[in-house]
């Protein structure tokens, strides 16, 4: 059976699609000549039709990176302008973009186009089109190749210039159309072979020309948007505001030649592009962007993402730093994982420049520091929200983006991507600059997210997956292994520099005792997400990936630990089988509710955890992950580009093409992972333990520095490792493997990784290394995963013997006004993020939106004589007016705990229950119901969330009992604890363990 894809690859890696009708699905990048001008960036919209868009985006001038446009260009054909035959469909013309047989090429930078189905009444044609970016100015180059065995007109129309107003990279945006609205504050003009189209009074301005015989004329808005280029040729009534490009062919008469746009730019550079033939030259410039990292495998679908995602991280890249986005956010986050694939590829220029540009925004000391929470939003920051504390003349902490301040704590993976670069290029000079500066950020990590000085630190916004996460002040794991690896670099980069270490070592100790002892759950095999310090101090065991691939690669794990953690995502942990390769995707965690960053399907999560997997030697189930996310590429709208966000079938789902946290953690892993190139330069030596496909007979990886090479024949392989870098080499072979040669001197050492043996051939030297050896590579197998979703608890019929409890005196609480009121206390004393000022989660997404807060009781109130029956026959009596729930919580607005008599004897104690609820609180203990006995025994019921709790206003998700909407969007369950018969019934209790959560009762029965 043929890949299902949305492009088709060929031998040599080109991808192709035939007939379809998507715009703007493919963006094509310039180069870097005005980075340091503005935050502004050009780029060109291009796609699978040929229809083309100039925008921009200035995350100054606009801080959601909405993009303005700056000009739609749409070409076609016409047999006779101004008579359009055929009806709803012109038959005598057609724009090229609405061909049925268009053919698009990517070109791994630009895009190529040929097509023939323009009308039936051209007998023969011949249509191809390539469009370029620009690579030294802003704009872009379409050139044309046109011919006919009869007279037609050519047209082609440029205009539409707005502001800064949406996302044209969301294929389902309307404002991607052109319309009148779009042009109304242009003014267009031709001047000799020049036309140009100012927006704002001269502010923007796009230029236009081109280099075959052609009238260039204005016209008024009306034209571009005829649906025919047989009306868009003749002149329309109004204010000049777009360009027309018109030519007549005669038959047999060619038109080939180039239409250059540019953005802000000059006549003399616009004359540069069409005086000459200048692709060649563009094309040397794309391909300058992905000579970093070379990669030659039988698998072209492979080599292709190492080309694509190199050339989407230099469009990242907007000096002097790397932006979040190449698209959408192209903003100056600090530590979103962007860096290490720059490091990787050698542009240590780059990396030094970011480095400096980012420690310059240290805060220094400025009074006393101090944390506090009083519910107030932070007018300092560009998120809303009353979830956050308070943070005042705090010192040591680098501003989250370039010279503006947010919430994100981004130093954290700032400090780690810089010690990356220092461990890859040993740039003692630039480690010797910053160490002060860099032991400052640590001091602040520990003075801040580690208030009680236990050695655990708390996740705030820290990497990309935790943006909608809060950890109300608690010891996590993921910040404790950033802050490890950090200390232990420091250490070593100290030693090189002959600084005082103590600190560091002392510190990374600290951590990482504090981290096995309070976070490793032996029984379960994983380490805990995280611990609470305030309140019962719950662990909470169910981790995302984050938590565990950043345990790999801190080095805090041991392969012992890792072995069963990787174990812990394949049973624990739903995946997806995709559709060619049958590769994996595993979902980011088990907690529900899902939404964007708590639970989703996420290449960067997948390339890090394959990583994780690599460098501990399960090859079988590491290559699986490879393909599905090479499955996701290949699905993908965007050819060469993959969403941030997948669907269960591998495609976007409303992500964002090429973010940094996506392509440099997916370069990292091929080069990581895959290959096994490793650099730890500050302790003096390098790995490289490739864990190739078996089935390759050859592949090679060239950085600016190591070239390995790979081939084998007959079961005999070799590996050739060239490089000029001193220092140890470590090669490492994993499985049962015999070597047979060495080409130069070098040791051999049999050791084990866990339980994975490995052979370990031992390079002093540099020049060339050859290496021939035999042997069964370790760890092939392919795991099973989970992939199911659960079943839904069957629906059961209420028993006709049951006595409904009286709760009127309990009852604490009207329901429609649960959150009118202000939840202020506890929470933890530390700087920390936790609910909002009403008690709800901060990035909640609810049956009615973003943070929205609707109850409805009027079922409740309104229930014929004061009974509300559930669809299962069901019921409890509830009261027309005053309070109707009663509510437990560790807020102090209500009680922890609330007893409620009950007498003579039953089979099963029936609740009718709601909560306030939410993900960071899956898999632990919510609630607690305790029936007593009269001779003091008891049955106990724990609610846990996702088991058999869940949220009332987002959609109902806890497996175990019967749910129940007594109102659109608003749910509760039926919880139902089974009794001794024999026992006579004293009372239950209702108690809340966990922190930020209400756990509520509406109605109460025993079944007697």
């Amino acid at each position: 059976m043929a890949d299902i894809c949305s492009y088709n690859f060929d031998s040599q890696g080109v991808m192709r699609k035939f007939g379809s009708k998507l715009y703007f699905n493919r963006v094509l990048y310039g180069g870097h000549e005005r980075d340091l001008e503005s935050y502004g960036r050009f780029f060109t919209f291009a796609g699978d039709t040929p229809v083309f868009m100039g925008a921009a985006s200035d995350c100054m001038k606009n801080n959601w990176c909405y993009q303005a446009k700056r000009g739609m260009l749409q070409s076609g054909i016409s047999l006779t302008p101004g008579v359009v035959f055929g009806g709803a469909r012109d038959l005598y013309g057609r724009w090229f973009h609405q061909a049925g047989d268009v053919l698009a090429t990517w070109h791994h930078g630009y895009m190529e186009y040929s097509l023939s189905d323009v009308s039936l009444y051209f007998p023969e044609k011949e249509i191809s089109m390539e469009v370029y970016p620009l690579q030294k100015h802003d704009g872009y180059l379409v050139h044309y190749n046109i011919i006919a065995d009869s007279e037609i007109v050519f047209c082609a129309v440029l205009g539409g210039m707005t502001d800064y107003i949406s996302r044209f990279d969301k294929l389902d945006n309307p404002r991607r159309e052109l319309s009148l609205e779009d042009c109304k504050d242009s003014a267009a003009a031709v001047s000799g072979k020049v036309g140009w189209i100012d927006h704002t009074a001269g502010k923007d301005r796009i230029i236009a020309g081109c280099n075959f015989e052609a009238e260039l004329v204005t016209d008024a808005a009306e034209a571009a948007l005829e649906t025919t280029p047989t009306m868009a040729i003749p002149a329309h009534e109004g204010v000049p505001a777009v360009l027309k490009f018109i030519k007549h062919l005669a038959p047999g008469e060619r038109l080939e030649g180039d239409l250059v746009v540019l953005y802000n730019g000059t006549e003399e550079t616009l004359q540069y592009y069409l005086d000459a033939d200048r692709r060649e030259e563009i094309v040397k410039g794309i391909r300058s962007k992905h000579t970093g990292i070379k990669m030659q495998t039988p698998d072209q679908r492979l080599n292709a993402t190492v080309t694509d995602l190199q050339i989407a991280l230099d469009a990242a890249y907007h000096a002097p730093t790397f932006f979040h986005g190449a698209i959408g956010y192209h903003a100056p986050f600090l530590g979103w994982r962007g860096w290490y694939g720059g490091s990787l590829a050698g542009w240590f220029e780059r990396i030094r420049m970011a480095t400096r540009a980012h420690l310059k925004t240290q805060m220094k000391p400025n009074g006393e520091e101090k944390v506090w929470y009083d519910g107030a939003d932070r007018p300092d920051l560009d998120h809303e929200g009353t979830q956050y504390h308070h943070l005042l003349n705090s010192y040591g902490k680098l501003t989250a983006m370039l010279y503006m301040e947010d919430i994100y704590d981004m130093q954290e993976v700032y400090v780690d991507m810089v010690l990356h670069y220092l461990e890859r290029s040993c740039d003692l000079e630039l480690g010797a600059e910053i160490f002060d500066a860099m032991a400052d950020i640590l001091a602040w990590e520990e003075r801040i997210l580690d208030p009680d000085n236990d050695g655990l630190y708390q996740n705030f916004l820290n990497t990309w997956i935790s943006d909608g996460h809060v950890y109300n002040g608690g010891g996590c794991t993921q910040a404790s292994c950033y802050n490890f690896a950090a200390n232990t670099l420091m250490a070593q980069l100290g030693k090189k520099l002959g600084r005082d270490t103590a600190i560091f070592e002392k510190r990374a100790e600290k951590i990482k005792h504090a981290v096995n002892s309070v976070l490793w759950q032996e029984k379960e095999g994983v380490f805990a997400e995280f611990v609470d310090t305030i309140g019962n101090k719950l662990l909470h065991p169910a981790p995302e990936l984050s938590t565990i691939y950043l345990a790999s690669e801190s080095n805090l794990a041991t392969p012992e630990q890792m072995e069963r953690s990787l174990r812990y995502t394949e049973k624990h942990i739903r995946s997806v089988k995709t559709l060619n390769r049958k590769g994996r995707l595993a979902y980011s965690s088990a907690w529900l509710p899902k939404k964007y960053s708590t639970c989703g399907l996420f290449p960067a999560e997948n390339a890090a955890l394959a990583l994780a997997y690599f460098r501990n030697y399960r090859k079988g189930a590491a290559l699986q992950l490879l393909d599905g996310l090479l499955d996701a590429f290949a699905l993908s709208q965007s050819p060469g580009g993959i969403s941030h966000v997948l669907t269960a079938k591998g495609i976007g789902d409303g992500g964002d093409w090429d973010f940094t946290d996506v392509t440099s953690p997916y370069l990292r892993m091929l080069v990581e992972g895959l290959w096994g190139i490793r650099y730890h330069r500050l302790a003096d030596f390098i790995e490289i333990a490739p864990q190739l496909p078996e089935y390759w007979d050859h592949a090679d990886i060239e950085l600016p520095d190591l070239k390995v090479d790979f081939c084998q024949s007959s079961g005999i392989r070799q590996l050739k490792i060239q490089t000029q870098l001193d220092g140890t080499k470590r090669i490492i072979l994993a499985g049962d493997i015999e070597v047979k040669t060495l080409s130069t001197e070098a040791e051999t050492e049999e050791i084990f990784s866990g339980s994975t043996p490995l052979t370990v051939i031992v390079w002093k030297g540099i020049g060339s290394l050859e290496i021939t050896y035999s042997g069964t590579s370790a760890n092939l197998e392919i795991p099973e995963l989970v992939t199911a979703i659960p079943e839904a608890p069957a629906r059961e019929t209420a028993p006709d013997s049951c006595e409904n409890i009286a709760l009127q005196d309990y009852f604490n609480v009207e329901l429609t006004h649960l959150f009118d009121r202000e939840f202020l206390s506890p929470r933890p004393v530390g700087y920390s993020i936790g609910a909002r000022l009403n008690g709800r989660y901060a990035w909640e997404w609810n049956h009615f939106g973003h943070n929205e807060v609707v109850l409805n009781d009027d079922a409740l109130r309104n229930a014929p004589n004061g009974i509300y029956t559930l669809p299962g026959k069901w019921s409890f009596p509830t009261p027309s007016a005053g309070n109707n729930a009663v509510c437990v919580s560790m807020w102090d607005n209500f009680p922890t705990m609330q007893k409620i008599p009950l007498s003579g004897k039953g089979k099963e104690l029936v609740l009718f229950m709601f909560g306030s609820t939410n993900a960071m609180q899956s898999f632990v203990v919510n609630a607690r119901i305790t029936v007593n006995y009269a001779d003091g025994g008891c049955e106990k019921c724990n609610l846990i969330e996702q088991i058999n709790f869940d949220d009332l206003m987002v959609p109902a998700f806890q497996q175990q009992y019967e749910r129940f909407y007594w109102a659109n969007g608003n749910h509760g369950f039926v919880v139902r604890i089974q009794l001794d018969e024999a026992k006579k019934l004293k009372d239950f209790t209702m108690e809340a363990v966990a922190n930020e959560v209400i756990a509520g009762l509406l109605g109460a029965a025993v079944v007697r």
